[in-house]
């Protein structure tokens, strides 16, 4: 891939930055309980993190959800003001950055540390999948056209009113044959007279590749990764949208 040369925004509208990469590992619980006590100095408030499994019944003329549970796959580790976390978990590994995000420079050179003590306690067989994902939220005018503000955006047809007071939408765009993002808009409800509506851009940019734990491509895929995102996040946008955030 051709790396671009984006715009640095300065008020970016990031609510919150992932970076996840997901692992097969014949690793216990207990290992995570290791991670967690090991981080404490800088992610002192801890937490159980849990899977769902849904239980489905089929039956002749019935079907639905028979039950589920939960069980604790790993932790969730917070930093005093929960601005950042980190997740070791049997099955994967997440460095969380909320509110504060400074950038993709600060959220790597975090995450490549914690991801070395995170392998050298779980000792995961392979890497399976790596993902970027960022949630921004963008403030847009009330009314008019959605189109002067998003290149990417939900149409209707024009014999309908224009007006959208609500929406969810949901496209995935692949890039080469491991690597894809799915790009998904909603519209935050606003209150009855006020001039502007919320818009969450949420880009999830992911790789479905087999690596090594230890191996350093893993950064240079997720630097990969990075560039996707911001390729649908500008070409997202109209100019004039993002420049709101320079």
């Amino acid at each position: 891939m051709v790396e671009e040369t984006h715009p640095h925004l300065d008020r970016a509208p990031i609510t919150e930055a992932i970076l996840d990469i997901n692992v097969e590992a014949d690793a216990k619980l207990d290992v995570t309980e290791a991670f967690a006590t090991q981080v404490a100095n800088s992610y002192p408030d801890s937490s159980p993190v849990f899977a769902i499994e849904a239980f489905f019944s089929v039956t002749p003329g019935q079907s639905g959800v028979a039950g589920s549970q939960s069980n604790v796959i790993g932790k969730i580790c917070w930093n005093a003001d929960k601005t950042r976390a980190v997740q070791a978990r049997i099955n994967g590994f997440t460095v969380n950055h909320i509110k504060r995000y400074e950038s993709w420079t600060v959220l790597r050179a975090e995450a490549q540390p914690l991801w070395e003590q995170y392998t050298s306690l779980v000792k995961p067989k392979k890497v399976t999948r790596l993902a970027l994902r960022y949630i921004n939220r963008l403030t847009l005018p009330a009314s008019g056209d959605l189109g002067e503000y998003m290149l990417t955006h939900p149409r209707v047809g024009p014999s309908l009113p224009q007006e959208m007071r609500n929406f969810f939408m949901r496209v995935e765009v692949p890039f080469t044959t491991n690597r894809a993002a799915t790009i998904t808009q909603t519209v935050v409800p606003r209150e009855p007279g006020a001039d502007e509506r919320d818009l969450i851009l949420d880009v999830d940019a992911v790789s479905v590749k087999e690596f090594d734990a230890s191996d350093p491509q893993i950064w240079h895929e997720l630097d990969a990764l990075r560039e996707i995102k911001n390729k649908c996040f500008f070409g997202s946008l109209q100019e004039q949208t993002w420049r709101r955030y320079q």
